[in-house]
C-alpha cells in the first residue's frame, strides 16, 4: 500500500508539472504575440510620424514658395508703377 500510494503521488505531480509546462507554453506563445503586436504598433507609429514630418516640410516649402512668389510680384508691380510714372 506504502508503494500504490507513493506511485499515486508521483503520477499526480507529474501531472501537476506537466500542467504547469502546458501551462508555460501557453503563455510563452502568448507573450511571443503581444510582443509581434508591439512591434507592429511601434512601427506603424514610426510610419504615421515619419508621415506627419514629411507633410510639414511639404507644407514649409509650399509657403516659402509662395512667399517668394509674392515677393517677386511685388517687385515686378513697383517696376511697372515706376515705368508708368516715368512715362508719364
Amino acid at each position: 500500500i506504502l508503494i500504490e500510494n507513493i506511485d499515486d503521488s508521483i503520477n499526480r505531480l507529474l501531472t501537476v508539472i506537466n500542467d504547469i509546462g502546458t501551462q508555460q507554453k501557453r503563455l510563452s506563445i502568448r507573450e511571443q504575440t503581444l510582443q509581434s503586436s508591439i512591434n507592429a504598433n511601434n512601427a506603424s507609429r514610426s510610419r504615421l510620424i515619419d508621415a506627419n514630418l514629411a507633410r510639414e516640410a511639404s507644407d514649409e516649402i509650399r509657403l516659402r514658395i509662395l512667399q517668394q512668389f509674392q515677393v517677386a510680384a511685388l517687385s515686378q508691380a513697383n517696376v511697372l508703377q515706376a515705368r508708368v510714372l516715368d512715362l508719364l
